[in-house]
């Protein structure tokens, strides 16, 4: 008898209490608002909410009985939400701010060098005009018996990039040509730095530079045969055949870039790679142009064109052009480069950073960028 009527008094209090608050909010339109309006009292409103929900210890546990009650009492239901929000839920302390914030990721940032392969590096970089001719800034050696002009060969003036169809031709005339792998990643020779495997050899980079160039919007053919795998001797025939039929079938291609790379070596057969100085990642790149064939001339105004735009971007990538008595091909279309990427002691990894390299300046060129 004496519970029931302390549960009453209780009771009657409770209800006293909720009255109280309900007056305190006279004139709110929202719970939020009532909720408000008793704050200015923040320990008799946190007090009565708790009590009238049934948290009374402070622990947010509600009986089912009381859970049923609030979903018919959606001021009182809202008036919670807010004190357990504000009081109850347990906030993470903030994080301390860094001593030395890392800076933010760059739009291009700076490429890690890849595996040594233990080769000693060199950069060929000349000073001097000695043993050389120089057009818009472009060295060239000029070992053939054709007499440069640089009022014909600076004019800037090279075969037009076409709109529609393929425009460039990737090939390979020794596609076996490869580099000095870092320990852990041997390929299986197939001679003196060669090797039959396209995932090491020249037609990797063609892979590389044709990727790159497609990047720029322009539609390239890679021919991917390994043109002196039967006969190193017979390549340069074997790739001319390949040309030529690429070229009947798809008439709008006017340049086509037969990738190499170079040896370079000492008296006692060292082995060197080939990188640049502004980026150590990065082998060096060479033009070899034959000057044995009527459009030369065409040809030459080209690559000196693209190394102008590369040298401006990458003062060392591209090493001196080289003239020779000889037509590599080159007869076969109007825009042809003999491109050497990197030398046998290079790595692949510094081969394919100049691929990418040379890939955005020759791009740039003929797309008149």
């Amino acid at each position: 008898m004496k519970q029931a009527i302390l549960r009453r008094g209780l009771a009657l209090l409770l209800a006293a209490a909720a009255l109280g608050t309900v007056l305190a909010g006279a004139g709110a339109d929202s719970a939020a608002a009532l909720w408000q309006s008793v704050s200015r009292r923040p320990h008799l409103s946190r007090g009565l909410l708790r009590w009238e929900l049934g948290d009374l210890l402070g622990l947010d546990g509600l009986s089912a009985a009381t859970v049923l009650a609030l979903g018919q009492s959606p001021v009182l239901l809202a008036g919670r939400s807010l004190a357990v929000q504000e009081d109850d839920v347990p906030q993470p302390d903030p994080e301390p701010e860094p001593e030395n914030p890392a800076p933010a990721p760059s739009e291009d940032p700076a490429p890690q060098p890849g595996a040594d392969n233990g080769v000693p590096a060199q950069t060929v970089d000349p000073r001097s005009t000695d043993g050389y001719s120089i057009i818009n800034g472009v060295y060239i050696k000029n070992k053939s018996s054709r007499t440069l002009d640089p009022a014909v060969l600076g004019d800037r003036q090279f075969a037009a990039c076409p709109q529609q169809g393929p425009q460039v031709l990737i090939v390979h005339s020794h596609a076996s040509e490869s580099y000095t792998m870092p320990p852990g990643q041997e390929y299986v020779p197939s001679g003196t730095f060669r090797t039959a495997d396209r995932s090491c050899n020249m037609v990797r980079v063609g892979d590389e530079l044709a990727a790159e160039l497609s990047s720029y919007g322009i539609s390239v053919v890679h021919d991917r045969t390994l043109h002196d795998g039967e006969s190193y001797n017979d390549a340069y025939e074997n790739s001319l055949a390949s040309i030529q039929s690429y070229l009947a079938k798809y008439p709008s291609i006017v340049y086509v870039l037969d990738l190499h790379r170079d040896a370079v070596q000492d008296a006692n057969g060292t082995q060197y790679k080939l990188v640049t100085a502004e980026d150590p990642a990065a082998a060096q790149v060479s033009l070899i142009m034959g000057v044995a064939h009527d459009g030369w001339q065409d040809n030459l105004r080209l690559a000196i064109a693209v190394q102008e735009k590369l040298e401006s971007r990458s003062p060392t990538l591209m090493r001196p052009i080289t003239l020779l008595n000889y037509r590599y091909n080159q007869f076969a279309a109007p825009g042809s480069l003999l491109v050497e990427v990197g030398a046998a002691g290079n790595s692949l990894d510094e081969a394919l950073r100049a691929a990418r390299l040379f890939a955005k300046g020759f791009a740039e060129t003929i797309l008149g960028r």
